[in-house]
């Protein structure tokens, strides 16, 4: 009592005591009350509170084995000790002045004569901007987090920034494809000969156990080109993996390649943006009517060189539209615009290049001629 009073200013009464016994009849612990303690068993009564209510009963119990929980404060400092922390953070709400750590620190000291660990508070955690809350129900939910990101880029996300530094994640943006490219570009840099010691430190950080194979170097395809090809049910993405990688897939490519299938399918199903998202028109869109001159131009050159090349590579076909399209001079946003509005009937869609790479041929040269005239 005295440890609350002079640290946080919170006045416990002397009928409050620093356990709290589980209701053997309605099983709530919130709503008893200790009214006498022996060493070893304690007379409790369960009763009505502010915010709910007690059952009535009455009991004595051993407060051991189950029976009992201690208020958090109380319980954080207990597990310092018992658990022999050494460093511990918290977010930075915790740490104020006075706060719920000062608190457990002082009784860790004067009441289990321990020293509490090197505390470490971090910032918030935030869904779209606000700070994420089990309580009020804001944000996505820690499990749903957990669900959409494999281990590994989950602690990516967590660790790859400073603790004093909000993490902002929104994933029903572009967050999730982002992240994984930022794991790639991790991977790539740990993957050579001499790495920097920080990227060392923070790729072995971020696998655990279960996943340390991850670590050997072995292809990694984009997120974003697994969730478009997805959506594309002729397409068997270990042959267009085999494609990019440009060799055979070994047992650790193949690993890699389900496990981002999997997050991808989910990401796609729960928080995907319409960027990511598209449906191939199977006939003309209305749209196309409104297309200008120089468009319906710059489409007519596209399938003039489709025609002329047995096959599509996405990086060549990337390559050969930007040539186009400074050709002609023409505004890049027009460009694409054309592009997408003639196979998906919107604006936007996957990378160009790639995207109509794995597409049939004969359908791309078919449509692309109906738009044209």
């Amino acid at each position: 009592r005295d440890i609350y009073k002079k640290v946080s200013g919170s006045v416990r009464g002397t009928e409050w005591n620093p356990v709290q016994i589980v209701c053997e009849k309605c099983g709530k612990v919130s709503t008893t009350k200790i009214e006498k303690f022996d060493g070893k068993l304690a007379s409790y009564s369960c009763g009505d509170i502010e915010w709910t209510t007690g059952c009535g009963h009455k009991g004595e119990v051993s407060p051991f084995d189950g029976r009992a929980k201690l208020p958090w404060k109380v319980e954080w400092a207990a597990k310092f000790k018992i658990i022999g922390v050494d460093v511990e953070g918290g977010g930075k709400d915790h740490s104020t002045r006075g706060g719920s750590r000062d608190v457990a620190d002082t009784i860790s000291r004067e009441v289990f004569g321990n020293m509490p660990p090197q505390n470490v508070p971090y910032e918030f955690f935030n869904i779209n901007g606000r700070k994420m809350s089990s309580s009020k129900g804001a944000g996505s939910s820690s499990r749903e987090i957990a669900d959409l990101l494999p281990p590994h880029i989950l602690r990516l996300l967590l660790l790859q920034k400073v603790p004093q530094r909000v993490i902002d994640f929104a994933p029903d943006g572009d967050t999730v494809p982002i992240l994984y490219d930022n794991y790639d570009t991790l991977a790539r840099e740990y993957f050579k000969e001499n790495p920097s010691s920080d990227v060392t430190t923070l790729f072995n950080l971020i696998h655990p156990k279960s996943l340390f194979e991850l670590k050997t170097q072995h292809f990694l395809p984009r997120f974003s080109q697994i969730a478009y090809l997805l959506q594309m049910p002729h397409i068997d993405l270990n042959k267009e993996a085999e494609k990019e990688k440009g060799g055979k897939l070994t047992d650790l490519d193949m690993v890699e390649i389900k496990m981002r299938t999997e997050h991808a399918r989910l990401w796609l199903e729960t928080y995907a943006p319409e960027d990511y998202k598209f449906d191939i028109k199977d006939s003309v869109p209305e749209q196309v009517k409104s297309f200008s001159a120089e468009q319906i131009k710059a489409l007519t050159l596209i399938l003039e060189y489709i025609k002329s090349q047995k096959i599509l590579i996405g990086q060549e076909l990337h390559t050969k539209l930007h040539d186009i399209r400074k050709e002609l001079n023409i505004d890049p946003k027009l460009f694409f615009e054309a592009l997408y509005i003639s196979f998906l009937g919107k604006t936007s869609g996957p990378k160009a290049g790639w995207f109509f790479s794995v597409l049939d041929k004969n359908f791309i040269e078919k449509r692309l001629s109906e738009v044209v005239g």
